[in-house]
């Protein structure tokens, strides 16, 4: 009865602790000890509670490199490269995983400046820039209304120019944020390898194959099994859906 009571008591034990939420600590524990395999099943789980976690995305990319899933791998390095755009880590390593695939694309690096534009545009929250919108606003009007019935007009028109100049770029970095956290529109193939179709149609005629770990542009992902791809040097066709994982 006793021995009975024990091993119930272990098994719930057991179970308690496997049930525990994983920390990142402990993720970065399992990477630093070379279980990479687990170590990216802890970071999945860290990412599925806070999918907006930059760092979260590059550390899953970079324990998928060592056990060789160069798509999953290229995958959280282009989600974590969204997230923070101008990581040079993270452009680092893609492009390093990017050399382990067969599909070979020319480098369409972007300008530096649209870089840093992206950086700050994700380098604060959506609140702290819809903040500064509003609070520029309210003190662009103050400043109006001393120009007027204040009588001084320079000091307050110069003031409140730069408080709109100010409001302007809060809400275009807040645009920018929201279109780059909210964009779906690239994949990465996940399949060993797939035919490019000419429609969505199993029947239809074989363009080109892609293999894996390849990235493309979704140009129509309104059907619920096919997606209308492109490369970037131009090629496009239809793929079923199951064959990618959306960026």
């Amino acid at each position: 009865m006793t021995r009975t009571l024990l091993s119930l008591l272990l098994a719930a034990m057991w179970t308690v602790a496997s049930a525990a939420p994983i920390t990142k600590a402990a993720a970065d524990s399992l990477y630093a000890k070379g279980h990479y395999a687990k170590a990216a099943e802890a970071y999945e789980q860290l990412i599925a509670a806070e999918p907006e976690q930059a760092d979260l995305h590059y550390n899953l990319g970079n324990a998928y490199y060592k056990i060789d899933d160069i798509p999953h791998a290229l995958l959280a390095y282009e989600r974590a490269l969204r997230l923070n755009p101008a990581d040079a880590d993270t452009r680092a390593n893609l492009a390093l995983a990017r050399t382990k695939i067969t599909d070979k694309q020319a480098d369409t690096s972007e300008m530096f400046f649209i870089t840093w534009w992206k950086q700050a545009a994700t380098g604060l929250p959506v609140v702290a820039y819809g903040l500064i919108a509003v609070v520029a606003f309210v003190l662009m009007l103050v400043a109006l209304a001393l120009a007027i019935f204040r009588r001084m007009p320079q000091w307050g028109m110069r003031l409140a120019t730069m408080l709109l100049l100010i409001c302007a770029i809060a809400n275009l970095l807040l645009l920018t944020q929201h279109r780059l956290l909210g964009r779906h529109d690239s994949a990465i193939v996940m399949a060993s390898t797939i035919n490019v179709k000419s429609s969505p149609d199993e029947r239809s005629t074989d363009l080109f194959i892609l293999h894996e770990g390849t990235k493309l542009r979704l140009l129509d992902d309104t059907m619920s099994q096919w997606l209308e791809v492109r490369l970037d040097e131009g090629k496009q066709g239809w793929i079923p859906r199951t064959a990618v994982e959306i960026i």
